[in-house]
């Protein structure tokens, strides 16, 4: 069991929660936590984050959507609590696959809207091409291994509330994962 509090601040400026084609996301926060029952653990994670969308063109078809996040956790604290990669963040690797003291990652897709249907059921299907890399950092962690990993998908955003993509990574060390989601496909800017 533990005990703390978070502070954070945000911004997000994206003109879609579901598509964004154009703005920017910030995030920073800081969380302390105390082990309670005998466990006298004091640890501090800190996470700082952004993201933009930039449109190519008048029409907002292209655009392009990067992202970056620098995690770390001080103190004593259980393995559970450190920063970790993998799934959302370097999309080849599964859910929490590297962890370590520190975590940065940086991933970019570029969108391409192919057709924008305005009857029936109103929305944009698109393809887009993604790059991630990334790596964990602390004094468990040998060597000083980069992790890359690119692929792409095909999306489709429903009345532009309701996203659904296929989409293929894989990473130059070896990992590939294929991935369906429902939900909001491009907004997630990390944190």
């Amino acid at each position: 069991y533990f005990a703390g509090a978070r502070v954070f601040a945000e911004l997000n400026t994206f003109d879609s929660l579901t598509l964004p084609r154009r703005g920017i996301a910030l995030h920073a926060s800081a969380e302390g936590r105390l082990g309670l029952k005998g466990e006298d653990r004091l640890s501090t994670t800190w996470r700082g984050a952004g993201a933009a969308a930039i449109p190519f063109d008048h029409s907002r078809r292209l655009v392009l959507l990067t992202r970056a996040s620098l995690e770390g956790i001080v103190g004593d604290h259980p393995f559970y609590l450190a920063p970790t990669l993998g799934a959302t963040q370097l999309r080849a690797y599964h859910l929490q696959q590297l962890a370590g003291e520190a975590a940065f990652v940086h991933s970019s897709d570029l969108r391409l809207d192919v057709i924008r249907i305005g009857s029936v059921i109103p929305g944009t299907i698109g393809v887009s091409l993604g790059l991630d890399h990334g790596r964990v950092f602390g004094p468990s962690i040998t060597g000083s291994t980069w992790h890359l990993n690119y692929g792409g998908g095909l999306w489709w955003s429903i009345v532009d509330q309701l996203g659904i993509c296929a989409s293929y990574f894989r990473g130059l060390d070896g990992g590939s994962r294929f991935t369906l989601e429902v939900g909001p496909l491009f907004a997630n800017p990390g944190f």
